[in-house]
């Protein structure tokens, strides 16, 4: 087993706690409560919680080549955020002319492209039209001319027709991607060229009915870690889709999951008290709460940056 135990918990209260990441330049936990529109960092050696409030609802981030800011996938759009300056720059508008989704998981990839998915969040996912329901994208920034006063972002629409974006994540050398649409059960695998772009596909796996696929990522070993909304429990599969282990946890609503810490052996697990009623409350009074666990190995990967050159910043 992966897993040797429970270590302790983040007391958070999340009602939507996603988007777990592990800095190793901070040596600190990352990860947003997107209703409450708050940035939490944990910092491992002092056990600091530190939360910044946003403006917007921040459902997904990454870290970047530029110290200090993050590329943020704010409700709206896309931003570079300064976690600690608290700097905005707005990089592009995502689906501006649709009422029916906001920005969902994203992930960076190892060759630094940020991907980032919508979801349905207002209205009929099944009376929508494909143009109104969520999609996935990729995004990297084109190489102008040296002095050019600023770098423009290009965006690629990948997918189209998801309902819930979810589960982004990647092999080592980004030749494989990971993603779900939460409300089908499903996770596909993807073939990636050397350009990001998708040349196969295949069903990678397939959950119970009371399971949603969320938050997923890759160990060194190439395993996927993936958290079971409704499942009360984290998954753990091989690069073929074989099912290894699943590891329960203390609540049903486990979103995302990290695998960090100083020596990279801990695994992070967020979770959400979203949609949860008061009786169901009572008997998960930890919901919402991050659970940290021990691991057998050191297997965790460094976050990927995105690339974002200098003249991005003025």
């Amino acid at each position: 087993m992966l897993v040797k135990q429970f270590l302790y918990q983040i007391p958070c209260q999340n009602i939507l706690g996603e988007n777990v990441l592990w800095c190793t330049q901070e040596q600190a936990l990352f990860w947003t409560d997107i209703h409450n529109k708050l940035l939490h960092i944990w910092h491992f050696d002092t056990q600091i919680h530190q939360t910044i409030s946003l403006p917007y609802k921040l459902a997904t981030f990454a870290f970047t080549e530029r110290k200090e800011w993050l590329m943020a996938g704010f409700e709206q759009g896309l931003a570079l955020f300064n976690y600690k300056t608290r700097e905005m720059q707005w990089v592009a508008d995502i689906e501006k002319e649709n009422p029916h989704t906001r920005m969902n998981d994203g992930k960076c990839d190892p060759k630094g492209r940020y991907w980032f998915g919508t979801m349905v969040s207002n209205g009929d996912y099944a009376k929508l039209d494909v143009k109104q329901q969520g999609a996935l994208y990729s995004a990297h920034f084109d190489s102008l001319p040296e002095g050019s006063p600023i770098q423009q972002v290009h965006i690629e629409h990948t997918l189209s027709g998801i309902h819930i974006s979810n589960g982004l994540c990647f092999n080592n050398d980004a030749s494989v991607m990971y993603h779900s649409d939460s409300s089908t059960h499903k996770v596909y695998q993807y073939e990636l060229d050397e350009d990001g772009y998708i040349i196969d596909q295949r069903l990678f796996a397939k959950f119970e009915k009371h399971c949603f696929p969320d938050g997923a990522c890759v160990d060194t070993q190439g395993n996927v870690w993936i958290a079971l909304w409704g499942g009360a429990c984290v998954v753990c599969l091989n690069s073929e889709g074989q099912e290894l282990f699943r590891y329960p946890i203390p609540v049903t609503q486990g979103a995302c999951v990290a695998i960090g810490g100083p020596n990279m052996d801990h695994l992070f697990i967020t979770s959400a008290q979203e949609n949860l009623p008061k009786a169901q409350l009572a008997k998960q009074p930890r919901a919402g709460n991050v659970f940290v666990y021990q691991l057998s190995d050191k297997l965790g990967r460094e976050e990927p940056r995105v690339t974002v050159p200098d003249s991005s910043f003025v």
